[in-house]
């Protein structure tokens, strides 16, 4: 699995349940797509590549989001835009959530101060530990969804995604713990 170099932690309340907005799956029909400019005024998207390559420009940073990887988007008044015509196929869900006055994004060098905190943190980009286990998860709440599941079985399942993803790279720490040292040092 390729590493990417963590500078960007997401900043997540450990305690509350994440609010569901929509869901879906893209592919790109050629390798001549490029993302739409769309901004993300009030919620979260969570993408997850599985084919191809995403080429994004938000919030002034550019993204070259590999299969096998995902990224994470914060609410921003930025619009998100592609930068670069390519085939790529992800899965992408938005959701808001109640972030208790933590800023919704750091510097790794600052994880330090938030390690007592009631939060978690995931790096904003980095690969997928174990993809097949996201995917259909995914799958399943666009699923719930399609089948008109109440709000709280949505808001769950999406819970459950990004806490799974969490546990992923936690179960990886030492790996992902010497090189977040690196980049803090």
């Amino acid at each position: 699995m390729n590493r990417k170099k963590v500078e960007k932690l997401m900043v997540f309340p450990d305690n509350q349940i994440f609010n569901y907005l929509r869901s879906g799956k893209f592919e790109a029909l050629s390798n001549e797509w490029k993302h739409e400019s769309m901004p993300l005024l009030f919620d979260y998207e969570f993408i997850i590549v599985t084919e191809g390559t995403l080429y994004l420009r938000y919030m002034n940073e550019d993204f070259k989001v590999e299969k096998g990887e995902y990224l994470f988007l914060p609410p921003s008044d930025s619009k998100r835009v592609g930068i670069k015509k390519s085939y790529c196929c992800f899965y992408w869900i938005h959701f808001t959530v109640d972030t208790n006055n933590f800023p919704a994004q750091i510097l790794t060098g600052e994880a330090p101060s938030y390690n007592r905190a009631k939060c978690f943190l995931l790096p904003q980009t980095a690969a997928v530990p174990r993809l097949e286990r996201l995917i259909i998860q995914m799958k399943r709440l666009q699923d719930l969804d399609r089948d008109n599941y109440p709000a709280i079985t949505l808001n769950a399942c999406l819970t459950a995604i990004i806490t799974e993803l969490y546990g992923q790279i936690y179960a990886e720490l030492p790996k992902v713990e010497s090189s977040l040292n690196k980049v803090g040092s």
